[in-house]
């Protein structure tokens, strides 16, 4: 019987550390994701403003035309 216990006990201190270790993952994963985040609204905020500035260029090209 000590044996099952003593078995259960290892396995249960093996499952607490991968735990632990799967939770430091899934926060370095969740930084990771904000970062890249981040820089995606930075071009994409980028890409706006350049898209508004070809617009204006755009409409004083047409009235030049027109």
């Amino acid at each position: 019987m000590n044996d099952i216990v003593k078995q259960l006990d290892e396995m249960a201190k093996k499952l607490e550390q991968e735990a632990g270790e799967l939770r430091v993952k899934v926060h370095l994963a969740k930084m990771e994701a904000s970062d890249e985040w981040q820089e995606l609204e930075k071009k994409l905020e980028h890409l706006r403003a350049k898209t508004k500035e070809l617009g204006g260029v755009t409409a004083e090209a047409s009235k030049d035309i027109g």
